[in-house]
């Protein structure tokens, strides 16, 4: 897939290479033999600090600053929905002032395998985390591949529910461990599987792309109203329902439609990634809810600005 990247991306930033073996998730232990694209803001924190780059660039803010390491991280777990957000093309703050946010991005990633990305970067944090989970569509097309064939409709929307929000619960409670761990406040928000084209069709969208398409609608609902539910547990009235609509248009009586020209693919049967423009705007979203919706951190001014605004 074309991708139109701002910066010239380097190993710094994760693992590039999808027949490699992923740095950010084996480190030093080589035999794991894990292999994906996998970008990290942790990783990249830690190479500029082993470079002795004190104050390195950041892609997210598009400025130089040093890594904050007294306030509270802000951090988007996100499979192949949001993956490179941060380098594209198109990606800017226009006059507004940057927040920062953490990125630990695996394409095709599943739910545990972003868990074990937010262990790597945050466990031995003592940093109070605050956290969104953008879950892509690994586990739902690996669950469809395994049970589509051997359960009926019914039984098949409770079990692949009911997987995933097992997986949820699981990256719940490694979140938990480190609030007990370093007695801080850590949030986790869970945002609702996004409506796609290829796995999900609304009645006013017209024939389907073809005659054997499977429309898995109510299976994501489901999956949907789950999470919904998980938020509403712990806490989290304002978790960012918004993404599953990221692709959407509304029509009267609250119907909704898709808009082709959101998507990156071009055959309406293979549409699942959301174009640059689309995945900058949902990136942009999520700051509001981080500044709006999660506790606030302590402004640390630089020591050249502070000076200057005391001179």
């Amino acid at each position: 897939m074309i991708r139109n990247y701002r910066v010239e991306m380097d190993k710094t930033m994760g693992s590039l290479d999808p027949g490699e073996t992923c740095d950010v998730c084996c480190g030093r232990i080589k035999d794991l033999k894990v292999s994906n694209v996998h970008l990290s803001t942790s990783y990249y924190n830690r190479k500029m600090a082993a470079s002795k780059v004190d104050i390195p660039k950041c892609y997210f803010c598009d400025l130089d600053h040093p890594i904050d390491h007294m306030t509270r991280n802000k951090l988007v777990l996100t499979g192949e929905h949001l993956s490179d957000v941060q380098y594209l093309e198109g990606w800017n703050w226009d006059n507004s002032h940057p927040v920062h946010i953490d990125i630990e991005s695996i394409e095709n990633g599943s739910i545990t395998q972003l868990r074990r990305a937010w262990e790597r970067a945050c466990h031995w944090n003592p940093l109070p985390v605050d956290t969104v989970l953008v879950p892509g569509l690994q586990d739902l097309r690996n669950l469809i591949s395994q049970y589509a064939s051997k359960h009926p409709s019914e039984s098949l929307t409770d079990l692949i529910t009911t997987e995933i929000m097992a997986s949820i619960k699981m990256l719940h409670n490694t979140v938990r461990r480190h609030s007990e761990l370093w007695k801080t406040d850590d949030t986790l928000a869970v945002a609702p599987i996004m409506h796609v084209p290829a796995l999900y069709w609304h009645k006013d969208d017209g024939n389907l792309p073809f005659k054997e398409y499977r429309n898995y609608a109510e299976v994501i609902d489901k999956i949907n109203l789950s999470i919904d539910a998980y938020n509403e547990e712990f806490g989290v009235s304002a978790a960012p329902s918004f993404i599953k609509r990221a692709g959407e248009r509304g029509l009267k009586s609250g119907r909704r439609i898709y808009r082709w020209d959101a998507w990156k693919e071009s055959e309406k049967n293979n549409m699942i990634n959301l174009n640059d423009k689309q995945k900058i705007a949902v990136m942009k979203k999520l700051v509001t809810y981080f500044v709006k919706a999660t506790p606030h951190s302590i402004k640390i001014i630089p020591d050249d600005e502070h000076s200057a605004n005391h001179s």
